[in-house]
C-alpha cells in the first residue's frame, strides 16, 4: 500500500487540443509519445498504488490504457 500506510492515486493529465504543439501527447520521443513515458514513470514509482489518464481524448486514452493507465473516464 503506497506512501506510509496512505494510498497514493497518479492523475495524468493530458488534454488532446493542444495549441502548442498539436497532438503533443501522442508524439513520439526517443520512440515512444509521451504518454508512455508517463506511464512508465508511475509504474516506476513503487508508492503509486493507481494511475489514470484524465483526458478529452479517444486516442490519448487508448494510448494510455496501452501503456498500463486506466482510463475510467473522458472528462468535457
Amino acid at each position: 500500500m503506497g506512501w506510509q500506510g496512505q494510498s497514493v492515486l497518479a492523475v495524468v493529465p493530458a488534454r488532446g487540443g493542444s495549441k502548442g504543439i498539436p497532438g503533443k501527447n501522442l508524439r513520439t520521443m526517443g520512440g515512444r509519445s509521451l504518454i508512455a513515458h508517463a506511464a512508465e514513470l508511475c509504474r516506476s514509482v513503487p508508492w503509486i498504488d493507481r494511475a489514470v489518464i484524465s483526458t478529452d481524448d479517444v486516442n490519448i486514452a487508448a494510448e494510455a490504457v496501452a501503456h498500463g493507465l486506466e482510463a475510467p473516464f473522458r472528462r468535457p
